[in-house]
């Protein structure tokens, strides 16, 4: 129930904060970094690569999802050991994110959203050679390459708890890779998963 109580209460005007790391990841800035970094992480994370997509920075359309659908289809069908419909579709799902890193022609997509396609590739790939530096380092890259932290600072109304949320997030991280024996991403990303299922 939080989060419709929460959308509730931001329609009309008022700052909201959900205590805890579960509530922390449900709000749309932290959710944003998170699908970057499982969309940096694995290339099997087709639905938070969809968040990205249609979120509020690239807004792009049904009809060049659908191309990008068609195009991952079209990557998939390419892999000859694919039989069972049910694991055709699990490999859409996954050649998604390739999909958006072999975009096929252009022509197959509108100007304006082979534009956004291309720009978001170029970003997830310039963050994935970043990959081994520690995970606040990495956070705060994709806060600045994604232009997160200027969107939250000039977001009307709730600007400072939205960036209270990012701050909140990254310290998480960062005594996650202080504390943890293994502070790789994917630990980090199973904790966080683990977090918002209990």
């Amino acid at each position: 129930q939080i989060p419709a109580l929460e959308s509730a209460l931001r329609s009309r005007g008022l700052p909201v904060e959900v205590v805890g790391l579960g509530g922390l990841i449900d709000t749309p800035e932290v959710r944003d970094v998170v699908s970057t970094l499982r969309v940096l992480a694995d290339p099997t994370e087709g639905a938070a690569l969809l968040r990205l997509l249609t979120g509020p920075r690239w807004r792009i359309g049904p009809r060049d999802l659908v191309a990008l659908y068609r195009r991952a289809r079209s990557l998939a069908s390419d892999r000859r050991f694919v039989d069972e419909p049910l694991l055709a579709d699990r490999l859409d799902e996954a050649v998604l994110v390739e999909a958006l890193d072999d975009l096929g022609p252009p022509s197959g997509y509108s100007e304006l959203g082979f534009a956004r396609f291309v720009a978001l590739r170029d970003e997830l790939r310039g963050l994935r050679r970043r990959l081994d530096q520690p995970l606040p380092d990495l956070i705060a890259d994709i806060e600045r390459v994604s232009g997160l932290d200027v969107e939250v600072a000039v977001r009307p109304g709730d600007a400072g708890l939205a960036r209270g949320h990012l701050d909140a997030f990254s310290n998480i991280a960062a005594r996650f890779a202080t504390e943890s024996d293994g502070p790789t991403l994917g630990a980090f990303l199973a904790f966080l998963a683990a977090a918002e299922n209990e």
